[in-house]
């Protein structure tokens, strides 16, 4: 590519480099498709625990009181609270992406500054 080429398409904001460059770059979209997969696993890992609401006490400790019955509260608890911390730091690597591009564009961004 002509250096004329490249100097037009960075003044408008592109990013030009080589394939090897932008490998193991990750996009805003490929972070949120992450978000949507891990999104979507605690949906599932919810619906394991969601079944309990509609247990009354007697039927929750029939299920749930003996070792076996604690190892899958305990591994349904430990799958929820993992996702939702991968799901909170997808979250905040999309705040830091869009934060780098507004910064790149216009500047003068604050990290969670909410102006509501």
């Amino acid at each position: 590519m002509d250096q004329e080429k490249i100097k037009r398409l960075e003044a408008k904001g592109f990013r030009v480099g080589t394939a090897e460059e932008f490998l193991g770059m990750e996009t805003l979209g490929s972070i949120v498709d992450r978000l949507v997969t891990v999104d979507m696993k605690m949906w599932y890992a919810q619906e394991d625990l969601y079944q309990i609401r509609d247990m009354t006490f007697e039927q929750f400790l029939d299920n749930y009181s003996g070792e076996l019955g604690m190892e899958i509260l305990w591994k349904a608890f430990q799958k929820g609270i993992d996702l939702n911390l991968q799901r909170n730091e997808l979250v905040d690597e999309i705040d830091q992406e869009l934060a780098r591009q507004i910064e790149e564009g216009h500047g003068n961004v604050q990290k969670k500054h909410k102006t509501y």
